[in-house]
């Protein structure tokens, strides 16, 4: 944390039920483990601050366990196993229940109108906002596969998280999105999407696939010297009102 923002606990929530029907070991494909060394995708929800009454964390802690119920590979870990016979490794994902970090965090100086500026740039503090920066998938080893940090603001809430790409893809989480969401607001989860838990295999192909330690340790390819030369790119802030939004769906 920095800046006006300031951490206020840190733990980790596990799921509500922890017998996950004998499903312990999800193997990886060649597409999923091309991806061990890229970053952890980042993402982040600005909702308006609810009512005093209404206990935000306690009721975000608890629907999370029960949403990763549910959504059990969330909540496990990244396990890697050494193949001395061929001097290679192999990956899986091991739901093992370990859980999910949950930060909780300040910033009573800040207001929605500070992090959706007219004039589209990115302020420096929104990086305090997540819960982690700069882990790469293969961090999911020693660190959790999902982590929250829910920040409360002046009039705001601000809930950035990051996933771990061995565990899921975007509409996956999305998914999950969807179900906590649900669960918080009203306690219910049917109607969730049936999770898909067998990876896809071409034909012929057989796993777990066997790395050679030095593929699985090699950093991703960097820009050649012409894209090098390319002015940096920055982030900017884009608005949708509600109609455009309405007529892209």
């Amino acid at each position: 944390m920095g800046g006006p923002v300031v951490l206020i606990s840190s733990s980790i929530v596990q799921p509500g039920n922890s017998d996950q029907s004998g499903q312990t070991k999800i193997h990886l494909t060649p597409f999923d483990l091309s991806l061990l060394q890229i970053d952890c995708p980042q993402r982040g929800l600005l909702f308006p601050k609810p009512d005093q009454d209404f206990k935000l964390i306690s009721r975000l802690k608890s629907s999370l366990s029960t949403a990763l119920e549910i959504y059990f590979p969330f909540a496990g870990r990244l396990a890697k196993v050494e193949n001395l016979e061929d001097n290679t490794v192999s990956f899986h994902t091991d739901c093992d229940g370990s859980g999910a970090r949950f930060l909780h965090a300040e910033a009573k100086s800040l207001s929605v109108s500070d992090i959706v500026q007219p004039h589209g740039e990115v302020p420096d503090f929104i990086k305090h906002f997540f819960p982690a920066d700069g882990l790469k998938n293969s961090d999911g080893l020693t660190e959790p596969l999902l982590a929250v940090q829910v920040t409360e603001m002046k009039d705001g809430v601000f809930l950035g998280y990051y996933y771990n790409h061995m565990v899921a893809d975007g509409v996956s989480v999305w998914n999950f999105l969807h179900t906590w969401s649900m669960i918080c607001s009203s306690g219910s989860s049917s109607g969730h999407q049936p999770l898909v838990l067998k990876r896809w295999f071409l034909q012929g192909v057989n796993y777990p696939i066997h790395i050679p330690v030095s593929e699985a340790e090699r950093p991703p390819p960097q820009p050649s010297r012409e894209l090098s030369s390319v002015p940096v790119m920055q982030d900017r802030v884009f608005h949708f009102t509600k109609k455009n939004i309405s007529d892209l769906s």
